[in-house]
């Protein structure tokens, strides 16, 4: 610091002299009219400029040298989402920057001034607001050094998928998901059919949930419940559209929080009785449906094959008029190499060939399927995956036939640190063209819930 001290005062005597020596100088270097530049002049110009590009590289240098000295001074950072609902536990973690002894850090963790935990890690619950965080760092020879950071913490956190058209990148429809800080769904939006609202007491019992159809305003539903001290629901009420009671249920329990009576109707003063007190135990129901097949009628038995390692190799499995037949191969560790499915009934066909990876991730899958009167749909799709296991991308490719929904497109995923899908973006003009997004996620906190 005393040596770039030294050099900025440099920088005025230079300037002075500077003036000086264009003062006996015209713009374009030669002598000013009436003057005579002696040589010695000349060399003091030169001079001047030589020490004014010398004081400039050093300090240049010595700025280069503080940089690097920087980059190496020992430092701490924070890691970790800032953003958080109330009361829900959140990590952060110190790392620790140019240290040769990380394991001989000491470390304090502060809310202010209120010391509020000790260690590399910081894992604790804040009330709703803005909370300021410092963690104070001491290594082995007593150096400190300290960070700080601002925790957000909300009422709600929403999920938010846009979905967009491959083919023009135009947005199609929002969906979107809140929860509260105890994970539990508020509010549902499919952007398209339907919208749902739930709300919750003090002890997360619901307490109200509301239906809103977009296209069918009319069949819109609130149900209202009710609940004991012991968070048996006691009550259950359905209201219309208009606001009319449409259905209500009323239960009473025992000690042990079994249903004894239950009363059904449209309001709560028309109500019928249902008595389960003649019941000691659980009650079972024949099903109306289930035929038993006479002797004559009984379809053909399934028939398993195994290889000398218990493995399915081969399969018939009946279901009453549909028959499936699979087969199985395996390579010489065991695994599954490939797989081939064979459905077959009176009214579609289909057939599913996948063929897997050595870690048992399906990479490319065949599909072949028909509907009674239609001719058949026959695609590809070829997936490949991150080295955790998340798939990478897909590549779906039309073979024939009649496939309504399936188009020659490229999928690549994208994830969060959560493994958590985040993007979705699709290809259709090869690989060289720059193709559309088809879903984004994004993740919000907010403390209001937007009805």
């Amino acid at each position: 610091m005393k040596k770039l001290i030294q050099k900025l005062l440099i920088i005025p005597m230079l300037l002075t002299l500077i003036i000086f020596y264009l003062y006996h100088t015209d713009i374009d270097g030669m002598p000013a009219p009436q003057t005579v530049t002696a040589p010695s002049e000349i060399l003091i110009g030169e001079g001047i400029l030589e020490v004014y590009n010398n004081s400039m590289d050093e300090m240049n240098k010595t700025g280069e040298v503080n940089e690097t000295e920087e980059a190496k001074r020992f430092s701490i950072s924070i890691k970790g989402d800032l953003n958080i609902t109330r009361d829900t536990v959140l990590k952060l973690v110190a790392e620790v920057n140019n240290t040769t002894e990380i394991s001989r850090c000491n470390y304090w963790w502060y809310e202010g001034k209120e010391l509020i935990d000790m260690g590399a890690t910081l894992e604790k619950a804040f009330s709703k607001g803005e909370h300021d965080i410092t963690v104070v760092v001491r290594d082995a020879n007593g150096t400190e050094t300290n960070s700080s950071v601002t925790v957000n913490a909300y009422d709600y956190y929403s999920i938010k998928r846009l979905n967009y058209d491959p083919h023009y990148g135009n947005l199609l429809s929002v969906e979107k998901q809140t929860m509260n800080h105890q994970g539990m769904y508020v509010l549902y939006d499919d952007g398209t059919y339907l919208k749902e609202y739930s709300f919750y007491d003090e002890n997360s019992n619901l307490t109200e949930r509301t239906v809103e159809y977009y296209l069918y305003p009319s069949e819109n539903r609130k149900i209202s419940y009710t609940y004991d001290d012991n968070a048996n629901r006691l009550t259950s009420q359905t209201f219309d559209a208009q606001g009319e009671s449409i259905y209500y249920s009323a239960h009473t329990y025992d000690d042990n929080g079994t249903v004894v009576t239950t009363k059904r109707g449209t309001n709560e003063n028309d109500l019928v009785d249902e008595d389960y007190s003649m019941y000691e135990g659980a009650v079972y129901y024949e099903d109306p449906y289930v035929v038993t097949p006479s002797e004559e009628d009984q379809v053909a038995k399934d028939i398993i094959e195994l290889n000398d390692n218990g493995q399915v190799i081969y399969e018939e499995l009946y279901y009453g008029d549909a028959k499936a037949v699979n087969k199985m191969s395996y390579d010489e560790d065991n695994k599954i190499t490939r797989s081939e499915r064979h459905s077959i009934s009176s009214y579609d066909s289909r057939l599913q060939i996948m063929d897997y990876n050595k870690d048992g991730q399906v990479i490319k899958k065949e599909i072949k399927y028909a509907l009674e009167d239609r001719e058949a749909c026959h695609y590809m799709t070829e997936s490949t995956y991150t080295s955790i296991g998340q798939i990478e991308s897909e590549v779906s490719t039309f073979l024939g036939g009649v496939c309504p929904f399936i188009d020659d497109v490229k999928r690549v995923f994208k994830y969060d640190a959560e493994g958590v899908v985040i993007n979705v973006k699709a290809n259709i003009d090869g690989e060289e063209g720059t193709g559309f997004t088809t879903l984004k996620v994004v993740k919000e906190y907010t403390n209001e819930l937007d009805i």
